[in-house]
């Protein structure tokens, strides 16, 4: 269905409602600096992207679009209130600057994952599913957090389906993107619109994991470290995981190797989750 919009109401409302303004004042109660904004043109449309520090986080509006710089402007304003106002919703804790807690789950994003992220375009196909659903929901939102010596911590959150990724650490935003996407496409609903199979096999099975104990059929499971082997300079690390159903029932992994903890942790929540599968 096409939807005819009239400019001249179109702007008088965003004139009314003033995100701009609103968004200005909400930085100076808050004590922050005003966002960031990038301005680009296409023809006769504008194109604005505004970003917003706050604390640890870096809030964006993403790119949007107007017959002016003003619309475009004011449309950024908005999106951007809406991050900020989903930010405070879901951590309560972010006016105090809280850090992220030991409990917490943070995944280091390696080289392999962005070689495999690069081929498999997981943020793509996210934003893919969205567009197939009837009627479409809103794109993921993805959350960037600043810890000390340069590094990154990102996740992603889908508010259709009111579920987040994991945090994962990385030097560049894109890469933790695409790797919180890629977290998300497990907690696609399977079915029509769902991503191909093999790029779900691609989501890193610890999450999975941790998936299933958050809405069954696992009551607790657990993945860890259980020996170390090597030198310094070329560690071999073990890991092995166990499981336990809703109804008692207990299984064992295969305990796995890797040269980092997160390799062995990873190739044993694998293992696991093939078990589990099974079962």
């Amino acid at each position: 269905m096409v939807v005819d919009i009239d400019p001249d109401s179109f702007e008088e409302e965003l004139k009314r409602t003033n995100p701009k303004g609103r968004l200005w004042e909400a930085c100076a109660a808050r004590a922050l600096s005003p966002p960031t904004i990038h301005h680009g043109r296409a023809d006769d449309r504008h194109r604005v992207e505004m970003e917003l520090a706050y604390g640890e986080w870096e809030l964006r509006s993403g790119v949007q679009w107007g017959w002016s710089r003003k619309v475009a402007e004011q449309l950024a304003a908005q999106a951007l209130l809406d991050e900020l106002a989903a930010l405070e919703r879901d951590e309560p804790a972010v006016r105090a600057r809280g850090a992220v807690t030991a409990d917490d789950d943070v995944f280091e994003v390696t080289a392999e994952d962005v070689a495999r992220q690069r081929k498999t375009n997981p943020k793509g196909q996210v934003y893919e599913w969205c567009q197939k659903q009837r009627p479409p929901v809103g794109r993921p939102r993805f959350e960037t957090r600043k810890v000390p010596g340069g590094v990154l911590w990102v996740r992603g959150r889908l508010d259709a389906l009111e579920v987040s990724s994991p945090w994962f650490a990385t030097q560049r935003r894109k890469d933790g993107e695409q790797a919180a996407a890629e977290a998300l496409l497990q907690l696609l609903p399977v079915g029509e619109g769902a991503p191909a199979a093999d790029a779900i096999a691609t989501a890193n099975p610890r999450t999975v994991l941790n998936d299933l104990v958050l809405h069954g059929p696992l009551a607790e499971c657990q993945v860890e470290v259980i020996d170390q082997q090597g030198p310094a300079h070329a560690p071999v690390f073990t890991a092995q995981g166990w499981a336990r159903f809703s109804d008692g029932r207990e299984v064992r992994g295969a305990s796995a190797e890797g040269s980092s903890k997160r390799e062995a942790i990873t190739a044993a929540s694998r293992a696991l989750l093939a078990l589990v599968d099974e079962r």
